[in-house]
């Protein structure tokens, strides 16, 4: 019986280890600020300026800052492939960066759809990149990531271009997030437990 529990805790160990952490964070943090944006009123509270959109907006940074740095960590921690090398880490600390560098300087921030945008197309850029990484590896169907990646961007334009309206805006940027979260969990799932040069 110990053996057994010895033995089941060992595989534990080497499947937690094997996963891709950092995908699994952007997906978390993809799901989390789709929930936060949906949840917010748009109007926001009358005399709180972050508060609606504008809040949404002023949460970014630590999304940012919490998502990247944990992001990094789970680079390390993985012993899964890298997503395109060094790749991966860059984009996580690109992440990490912005968000210190706009919590510091707010002002640098843009309006609501103009900076959901931005995340918006870095998010479809990074899950080119796992779609390559599948591609290279030969790990699961590529291709779904990259359906994701162009939904996402797709998403994006139609943010900045105002298709939907401001009142819809809020609904395009919850859809494309909760959107690119499945992207990541699918990354994840695929690229778990990838070796250099492993199919």
């Amino acid at each position: 019986m110990r053996h057994q529990t010895v033995a089941l805790l060992e595989r534990t160990k080497q499947h937690l280890l094997g996963a891709k952490w950092n995908l699994i964070v952007m997906a978390a943090c993809c799901f989390a600020l789709a929930v936060y944006n949906f949840v917010v009123p748009a109007t926001g509270v009358l005399g709180i300026a972050t508060s609606g959109l504008a809040g949404v907006v002023a949460a970014l940074p630590w999304f940012g800052i919490f998502g990247g740095a944990l992001a990094i960590v789970g680079s390390f921690v993985s012993r899964s492939v890298w997503v395109l090398s060094w790749t991966e880490v860059v984009l996580d600390l690109i992440m990490f960066v912005l968000g210190f560098w706009y919590l510091f300087f707010p002002s640098a921030l843009g309006d609501y759809a103009t900076v959901l945008t931005c995340v918006g197309l870095f998010i479809a850029f990074y899950l080119v990149c796992v779609s390559m990484e599948q591609d290279r590896t030969g790990a699961g169907l590529w291709p779904v990531c990259l359906v994701v990646a162009a939904v996402v961007g797709i998403l994006a334009f139609a943010l900045i271009m105002n298709f939907a309206g401001a009142a819809g805006a809020q609904g395009v940027v919850s859809l494309m997030l909760f959107i690119a979260g499945w992207g990541f969990v699918y990354g994840a799932v695929a690229l778990q437990n990838v070796r250099v040069g492993i199919a």
